[in-house]
């Protein structure tokens, strides 16, 4: 919606990763010049100097944005993505799960948190979640891809493969998918159930990629 401030923000997002870091900065300080009390703008310059590599005066913009513009699923994922630049994913995490408290609708939250606890050594919890949410939004390749990514981090050879079927399944190549329960089937670590499913959805697959070629 043109007049919201979620659409103010993803404009500055756009803007702040549109140009080179440096040039990306001096256009949004600049903005800011003309408009200081435009959060988004403040925003856009804070994520800019994060792409420049600027992170002290990233990190201090993004704390004076969370204590004086109204709370935004936008900011806080933003204050995440300094703390993932400065190596601390667990701090990452603390961000992203309070504010998914905030803000349990905003689907780059969700998709966040299960990066950042990836990357703090957190996939079973991150596995776990992103299952949770697939249960309501199983046509979410991004879901299935941290899936995947969860399962490889825990060593889960079949499962981090059957994962990564259902990405290229949502992305409309059928070889692929099959190709990739194929590598399940063999992965050596899924019990007899998660193999029978393996079976179930390659046969489904075959199936469905047969009907195409004849429809061709």
């Amino acid at each position: 919606v043109l007049d919201s401030a979620d659409f103010r923000y993803a404009r500055a997002k756009l803007r702040a990763n549109a140009a080179q870091p440096a040039e990306a900065v001096k256009e949004l300080q600049d903005q800011l010049a003309r408009a200081p009390q435009d959060d988004a703008l403040d925003y856009g310059l804070a994520r800019a100097l994060l792409r420049a590599g600027r992170l002290d005066e990233a990190e201090q913009r993004v704390a004076a944005l969370r204590k004086s513009a109204p709370a935004s699923s936008w900011v806080e994922g933003l204050a995440a993505e300094v703390r993932l630049a400065r190596k601390d994913a667990a701090g990452a995490v603390r961000t992203l799960e309070a504010a998914w408290k905030q803000f349990p609708a905003s689907r780059s939250l969700a998709y966040a948190l299960a990066d950042a606890r990836i990357h703090a050594g957190q996939a079973r919890e991150a596995a776990a979640g992103v299952r949770r949410m697939i249960d309501t939004r199983n046509s979410d390749p991004r879901l299935w891809q941290l899936l995947s990514r969860a399962h490889a981090e825990l060593g889960q050879r079949t499962a981090q493969h059957r994962a990564q079927a259902e990405v290229y399944v949502l992305r409309g190549s059928l070889p692929a998918a099959i190709e990739q329960l194929e590598i399940a089937r063999k992965g050596g670590d899924g019990d007899f159930y998660e193999l029978s499913a393996v079976d179930a959805r390659m046969r489904e697959l075959k199936q469905r990629l047969l009907e195409e070629k004849r429809e061709r």
